[in-house]
């Protein structure tokens, strides 16, 4: 494992959570196309699938579970189109991540399971697109207990991403 990089030089509480989230969701969707990458050739073998399968159970739901935390614990300064929006997302990005996990576990799938893989990554990208551009007027110095220690999570799992 490669020693962890400082996302930023020291968080500032005018910072605005889209300069914040940005770095981290950068190395987020970088792990994700990482390890989702073997899984999404047309013919990847049941050993491939069952990476990607493992990946979305031990490491992606704990992360997009942060995510969605942060996202509920900013809903009263999102929008309602911004929240309507969002909550979509997730809900569809949700459906596709189960839906792979069930494919994964089975033999013959390897060309529905690269599509659904590569769902994945495109709708985890489109998540944190929409969150940023959600946040881009919410100063860190604003944030609630609950976000504050959300964003210091997601920090800290960031540091740690390859």
């Amino acid at each position: 494992m490669s020693a962890a990089i400082p996302l930023a030089i020291e968080p500032r509480a005018d910072d605005t959570l889209d300069v914040i989230l940005s770095p981290i969701h950068d190395r987020w969707i970088e792990q994700i196309g990482t390890l989702l990458a073997p899984a999404m050739v047309p013919q990847a073998p049941f050993w491939e699938r069952w990476g990607a399968v493992r990946y979305l159970i031990d490491q992606f739901e704990g992360r997009f579970r942060m995510e969605c935390a942060l996202m509920d614990s900013l809903a009263s300064w999102l929008s309602r189109s911004e929240f309507v929006r969002l909550s979509t997302i997730r809900a569809v990005l949700e459906r596709t991540r189960v839906d792979l996990i069930a494919l994964g576990r089975r033999r013959g799938t390897a060309m529905v399971v690269a599509a659904f893989a590569r769902e994945i990554l495109e709708q985890a990208q489109l998540w944190c697109a929409e969150l940023e551009f959600a946040t881009r007027n919410l100063h860190r110095s604003e944030l609630s207990p609950e976000s504050e220690r959300l964003i210091k999570h997601l920090e800290l799992a960031a540091s740690l991403d390859r």
